[in-house]
């Protein structure tokens, strides 16, 4: 009987990777179903301009992609470890730009409707992560299983 290998550098760091897109893919997930936009409602007369109105990712398509896209992330880095390929860093990969994507495009149309609110910088710090993540799961993966 052979004793099992002991884990090697690139093992830990697959480890790692895939520990750190599992919470990203969480943290997407959650900032789907958080507020995303502050939106200040001056037209009601009421002093100052204060009433504000929050608006959720899944009052859209966006956040229901977004929740997808987090699974999607989550059953990678699960995948990712317990099969020690890279095409589950891949997918991690993919599915991290549409998280990152997503919110940066919504980000940036915010200047005509309102102020960022948690749920969004939430998704968008769990996308560019989830990239850097990935990215690092792909470096220390091989190509196929031994």
């Amino acid at each position: 009987m052979s004793s099992p290998r002991p884990p090697d550098i690139f093992d830990k760091a697959r480890s790692v990777a895939a520990s750190v897109l599992f919470a990203c893919g969480l943290a997407a997930i959650l900032g789907a179903v958080l507020a995303w936009v502050t939106v200040e409602l001056p037209e009601l007369g009421v002093p100052n301009g204060r009433p504000a109105e929050t608006v959720t990712g899944i009052e859209g398509t966006d956040g229901w992609i977004v929740i997808v896209a987090g699974a999607m992330v989550i059953v990678a880095a699960v995948l990712l470890v317990l099969r020690a390929t890279s095409g589950y860093a891949w997918l991690a990969f993919l599915a991290s730009m549409v998280v990152g994507g997503i919110a940066l495009a919504n980000y940036r149309q915010l200047d005509q409707i309102g102020e960022p609110a948690m749920g969004l910088l939430l998704v968008a710090a769990a996308g560019i992560i989830g990239v850097i993540a990935a990215a690092a799961g792909v470096a220390a993966s091989p190509r196929r299983a031994n």
